[in-house]
């Protein structure tokens, strides 16, 4: 037991110490440590409701009041009001809707991503609903749209290669492949 108490504590200061590495990055480029914050109280909230009191003993990782109360204090000490650039809140959406789309259920995402609207972060997320749904001609007409509005970009041929893939249209899928490196020589993504 008294192993076990010395083991997790080891496990709570190395947490601590990337949670002051990730204020220390946020800093160093000038982006507010906001999104930490809010993912902290979520995960505090979630705590409470999941799990009701815990012994802070017994965690892996620092209590999230404990993580939220450090990085407030970050955020009135650094006193700065650093705004998230157009690029980086852009990847983000992005990011979100991936994610969204890969965890929800066909309806909800088509509720949250409608037809109508016609934005890449939208046509992405429903890409992936379709593939996921099985819609491969769906999926395939929006990311073929995708591909026509950008054509730079690999990851578009990749996804569509590996959707093709999946759905055994082998010399179609080869073709993205073949596109997607042409696009992004030797990455080990593509």
């Amino acid at each position: 037991h008294l192993l076990q108490m010395n083991l997790l504590s080891h496990s709570r200061l190395q947490e601590q110490e990337a949670d002051k590495i990730a204020l220390k990055i946020l800093y160093q480029l000038q982006y507010p440590a906001t999104g930490l914050l809010k993912l902290f109280e979520y995960l505090s909230r979630q705590t409470v409701i999941e799990y009701g009191r815990v012994n802070p003993y017994a965690q892996t990782h620092p209590l999230s009041i404990e993580r939220t109360s450090v990085v407030k204090d970050h955020i009135n000490d650094d006193n700065k009001n650093y705004v998230i650039s157009k690029d980086i809140e852009y990847r983000y959406r992005k990011i979100w809707a991936k994610i969204y789309a890969y965890m929800n259920d066909y309806p909800n995402v088509m509720d949250r991503f409608p037809l109508d609207d016609q934005s890449e972060v939208a046509k992405y997320a429903r890409v992936i609903a379709y593939s996921k749904n099985i819609q491969i001609e769906n999926a395939i007409e929006e990311i073929d749209e995708l591909i026509d509005k950008f054509p730079d970009n690999p990851y578009y041929q990749e996804f569509k290669g590996q959707i093709l893939f999946e759905n055994g249209q082998l010399p179609d899928a080869l073709a993205a492949y073949y596109q997607a490196n042409k696009l992004l020589p030797n990455s080990s993504l593509i």
